[in-house]
C-alpha cells in the first residue's frame, strides 16, 4: 500500500475590509474634498450624485469637488425636516387646535 500525504488545508483568506468602517464626522468649519466626505459618510460615487440632485452644494476647483462642512449639516437638516415634518400643534402634539394631544 502507498502512503499518502496529508492533505493540507488552504491558509483561510484575511477577512475582507468594510470600505465604510472608518465613518467620521463633519464640522461646519471644514472644507472637504468629495473623496474625503464620501469616506466619511460611507457613501459611494452614486449616493453623492443623489445628494447632489437632492441639493447638497458641490464647490469645483480644477478636477476636484470640494464640500463645505456647514452645507453638509445644512443639507442633512433639511434631508430630516423633509423626512419628519414636526406634528401637530406648537408643543408638537397631535392636535393642532387645542396645543396639547392630552386633555
Amino acid at each position: 500500500m502507498i502512503a499518502t500525504q496529508p492533505t493540507s488545508h488552504p491558509a483561510p483568506r484575511p477577512a475582507r475590509r468594510n470600505h465604510r468602517v472608518g465613518l467620521g464626522s463633519v464640522r461646519g468649519d471644514e472644507l472637504l474634498p468629495l473623496a474625503e466626505l464620501r469616506r466619511r459618510l460611507g457613501l459611494g460615487h452614486k449616493g453623492i450624485a443623489k445628494a447632489q440632485k437632492m441639493g447638497l452644494r458641490v464647490t469645483r476647483f480644477g478636477k476636484c469637488g470640494y464640500v463645505l462642512g456647514k452645507s453638509v449639516l445644512a443639507f442633512f437638516e433639511l434631508l430630516e425636516a423633509q423626512q419628519h415634518p414636526p406634528r401637530g400643534g406648537p408643543d408638537g402634539g397631535d392636535d393642532p387646535g387645542t396645543g396639547s394631544a392630552i386633555r
